[in-house]
């Protein structure tokens, strides 16, 4: 019989094949993830219902590469989620009861917040000039790489290998 593909969720689930001490780091880290994912990347938060001490934290992000990635996903997904609502109150914007009309029934307008949209647009210029600038740095560092591989007489492998660190560093952000 063939064994069903584990998904994320079973992936947590099945902690069996740990020591009892493991397993329960495995449930706090899922714990924690799970958090963090919720409620927008606030570490502290996250680690505190996790009941994680913050040293142990950070070696596990140093030390478990798959927990790291999950950890840097988690992150993005929960700053996804808040902009997500930013822009919905900066454009969408919520209705407000504002008072009560003679009939009893309720008076309402929506609000929108023209703070939160200056904000995005402001955010979005500044993301878009660092990345530019993390484009052009890392660029230049691959050409450094070419050129100095080159001098040292250093295999097509060798650069290759350096290059493909660079961009690891660089977290595979697209060169110019």
């Amino acid at each position: 019989m063939a064994k069903p593909e584990q998904n994320e969720h079973s992936k947590k689930s099945d902690l069996t094949h740990l020591t009892p001490k493991a397993a329960q780091i495995a449930e706090k880290k899922e714990i924690f993830l799970a958090e963090l994912k919720h409620n927008g990347g606030i570490v502290s938060q996250a680690r505190e219902k996790a009941k994680l001490h913050r040293s142990t934290l950070y070696e596990h992000f140093k030390e478990d590469r798959v927990f790291a990635d999950r950890w840097l996903e988690a992150t993005e997904h929960g700053q996804d989620e808040l902009w997500a609502e930013a822009r919905r109150r900066a454009t969408t914007g919520d209705r407000v009861r504002v008072g009560t009309a003679r009939d009893g029934k309720g008076i309402y307008e929506v609000r929108r917040s023209d703070t939160l949209l200056i904000f995005l647009i402001k955010s979005g210029e500044t993301t878009k000039k660092w990345r530019k600038r993390l484009q052009m740095a890392g660029t230049e560092a691959l050409e450094t790489v070419r050129r100095s591989g080159n001098e040292f007489k250093l295999t097509e492998e060798q650069i290759t290998g350096i290059q493909d660190a660079v961009l690891e560093a660089f977290g595979k952000v697209p060169m110019a």
